[in-house]
């Protein structure tokens, strides 16, 4: 697997659009098809990308919040617990 890029990907301006996360992986920005972070506990996130699986997300366009890898009941999907620093987050 190609190295992680952390900043501008060479070739893809900011602001670019793809039309899923295909595209998203295949160009190198963000590599995972379904979490929503990219990234390693020990590297850190190289991309984040919000798709509304979380209530509590937020994109204020040069800041986003983020609800986090993890803490979701498995009986009702409801965001129960407080996210550790573990893992992907």
């Amino acid at each position: 697997m190609a190295k992680r890029v952390f900043g501008n990907i060479p070739g893809i301006p900011e602001g670019s659009e793809f039309e899923n996360r295909y595209f998203l992986s295949n160009y190198g920005i963000h590599r995972p098809l379904q979490a929503g972070i990219s990234g390693s506990q020990t590297e850190g996130a190289d991309s984040i990308v919000l798709s509304g699986g979380y209530e509590d997300d937020e994109d204020l366009g040069d800041v986003i919040i983020y609800t986090g890898h993890g803490g979701r009941s498995l009986d009702t999907g409801l965001q129960v617990a407080d996210q550790q620093l573990v893992r992907l987050n």
